[in-house]
């Protein structure tokens, strides 16, 4: 999601930087120099850029520690013993004033969508938003109130428990402490259109588009940042165009508009493949629309209940299962055929392939395990328990690096599910990170976790938002 979370701080006149791992610790600034008001941090992520006195910009690596990177004039830099350092010069273009009658105007910050601008008013003790584009483009409007003399405003990064803005002092002492939470929540939501429910699955084009998902009512939306929401990308049945279709919820009128439950690109050719619960296999080109049906069933019998699906990032190859005893439904789009790779499984749910194309997991719901099936190599066509205990795995699904997110549901009954959690484990099957859900969404069956460069989105077949850590 694109809805942002601010760092408020106060004015820092002393001569460290304070460093926030488990506690506070003091980066001093080389010399003489004091003053390090203001950070930037370069898209290597590895250090900061500071301005001290002196009209000096240091730059500070860990392990390196500070070094000289910029100057202001020539007066504040020595070229012949600082050669590598580089001049700031004046930008001489369009400058526009854009709010008058401010009281104390200090540190200003943008939105992660470029939608607005924070703007803090140090003697008022408030903060106004300003927005930049969108409807309320060109106006102003209170932000809060909450924050008494505010200087410099950052954006941070979402995928935080509990956001809060901390000040301290230039000796690492707390101030104040403002808890976002009733204000965001620890995860923010992303709203679905009206009367519409259930994204269960989630996928990003090559292009890092999205997040695409499928909906109740046989539609698969995408979403195009906070200013336009989700919008219509595609649809299972012409009837999901209908206003039949807009009164379904959850699985109801599946089996006439479709339900969307299980959707990955093909990187390269753009497509997108569907696991539609009642209908089949589909895809849909690159450009969206009516969804193309690829098969609805493998050897003479129909598939019951598709649920989870992912692509060979290598072959192309489509995996899907069927929430019954058969897993692997594995369709080959070069010869269009489907073949079953697994049978005897126990409510098989979520499948996601390695990075590398040598395996695909697939999870046992009822059995609460995670089974490992080998698709190349020395254990072709084998299989073995990867995840021996993992309470209702659902969605399985691949990290760029190469770890896996499970949709974790601990139930006492099918129909009852009760403690939702989100599970990380790596490609040898070690469980490295939980988090519980239960706090956000009750005892609602979460079905997929899915990371997407730095933010976990949340789906479920029946919330009407995308949750967005």
């Amino acid at each position: 999601m694109t809805l942002s979370i601010f760092l408020i701080s106060l004015l820092s006149l002393s001569s460290a930087v304070f460093s926030d791992d488990a506690s506070f610790q003091k980066l001093p600034v080389p010399g003489k120099r004091s003053g390090p008001e203001a950070f930037a941090i370069d898209s290597t992520g590895k250090g900061f850029f500071t301005g001290v006195s002196g009209g000096k910009i240091l730059s500070y690596t860990p392990g390196k520690g500070y070094i000289e990177f910029a100057y202001m004039t020539e007066s504040s830099g020595i070229k012949r013993r600082y050669w590598k350092t580089l001049q700031i010069r004046s930008i001489k273009k369009k400058v526009t004033v854009l709010l008058e009658g401010l009281s104390g105007s200090a540190g200003c910050a943008v939105s992660s969508d470029g939608s607005f601008v924070l703007v803090g008013q140090f003697t008022k003790s408030n903060i106004k938003r300003y927005w930049i584009k969108g409807p309320k483009a060109g106006s102003s409007e209170d932000f809060t109130n909450a924050v008494s003399n505010p200087d410099n405003i950052k954006r941070i990064a979402t995928g935080i428990t509990n956001p809060s803005a901390v000040k301290v002092n230039s000796d690492g002492k707390v101030l104040q402490t403002i808890s976002l939470k009733d204000k965001f929540g620890d995860t923010l939501k992303i709203p679905l259109p009206p009367g519409v429910s259930g994204p269960e699955a989630f996928a990003f084009d090559s292009h890092g588009g999205g997040p695409y998902t499928g909906v109740s009512g046989g539609k698969i939306l995408k979403y195009q940042g906070s200013e336009l929401g989700f919008t219509e990308f595609a649809y299972i049945t012409p009837l999901a165009n209908k206003s039949l279709c807009d009164k379904a919820v959850g699985t109801f009128l599946g089996n006439t508009c479709g339900r969307p439950v299980g959707l990955a690109f093909n990187e390269i050719t753009g497509d997108l493949y569907i696991a539609d619960a009642f209908l089949g296999l589909y895809v849909v080109s690159g450009r969206g629309g009516q969804a193309k049906r690829l098969a609805d069933s493998a050897g003479g019998s129909p598939f019951k209940f598709l649920d989870g699906l992912d692509v060979d990032p290598v072959t192309g190859s489509v995996y899907f299962t069927s929430f019954s005893t058969r897993f692997g439904p594995r369709y080959d789009p070069k010869t269009k055929s489907v073949t079953v790779l697994l049978s005897g499984l126990s409510g098989s749910a979520g499948c996601a392939v390695s990075s590398d194309g040598e395996f695909v997991l697939v999870g046992e719901f009822l059995r609460n395990r995670i089974l490992r099936y080998w698709i190349k190599g020395p254990k072709a066509n084998t299989w073995e328990i990867f995840v021996p205990s993992i309470p209702g795995p659902d969605n399985i699904r691949r990290t760029d690096g190469g770890d896996f997110w499970i949709a974790s549901n601990s139930v006492k009954l099918i129909v009852l599910p009760t403690k939702p959690s989100a599970v990380k484990v790596n490609a040898g099957g070690e469980i490295i990170r939980r988090m519980s859900l239960g706090e956000y969404y009750g005892d609602t069956l979460v079905s997929e976790v899915n990371e997407y460069k730095s933010v976990v989105y949340v789906g479920t077949l029946t919330t009407n938002f995308v949750g967005d850590m």
